[in-house]
């Protein structure tokens, strides 16, 4: 599942601005202590986990990564406004990508990017055959708002009171009522 983050660090390295990123390329999340999220290590490649991994720390937690890990996306091809060799001068031409080989989407350099900042690199894994980065029109917040599914329990408590009085007779009574929902998220 894709995961908008906030960076603090790459590499051990300071760097900020955002990323949405393959949870299932994410390693062990080991929670910070505050103000600091979590770090993990991630891998372009999961199918080799020989491979270097790059180790990010992150300002969301632990808990709120984990449950980006339990969605499931309900659309299994990404269509892609990409630029024929990565050149932004030229007509973007539809491209589809499978969901799961994304590997992480940012946003494009200033240099090549619009005032709206609307033009994003897409990584992809090719079935670890390929890693390919492809320059896109779209912003990289859309990524994250691909439909997905999920459950989630809320549970919500109502207590209801009446009162009815006559002249010499009182009565009240209260009634309580407890419900749990499951639901479907789609941002």
């Amino acid at each position: 599942m894709l995961v908008h983050l906030q960076k603090v660090t790459r590499a051990g390295k300071a760097v900020t601005g955002g990323i949405v990123m393959n949870t299932a390329m994410m390693g062990e999340l080991v929670q910070l202590t505050p103000p600091l999220g979590c770090s993990f290590n991630f891998y372009e490649k999961p199918e080799n986990f020989r491979g270097s991994p790059t180790d990010y720390t992150v300002e969301e937690t632990r808990a709120y990564i984990r449950s980006y890990m339990n969605l499931i996306a309900t659309d299994e091809v990404v269509i892609l406004d990409a630029f024929p060799h990565n050149d932004n001068t030229l007509e973007t031409v539809r491209y589809a990508a499978h969901y799961d080989e994304i590997v992480k989407v940012y946003p494009a350099e200033p240099a090549i990017n619009t005032s709206d900042r609307d033009r994003s690199w897409v990584v992809l894994n090719h079935s670890g055959t390929k890693i390919e980065r492809i320059l896109v029109d779209q912003y990289y917040l859309d990524f994250v708002s691909i439909n997905r599914t999920g459950t989630s329990s809320t549970t919500t408590s109502s207590t209801s009171t009446s009162s009815t009085s006559s002249t010499s007779t009182s009565s009240t009574s209260t009634t309580s009522t407890t419900s749990t929902s499951s639901t479907t998220t789609i941002p």
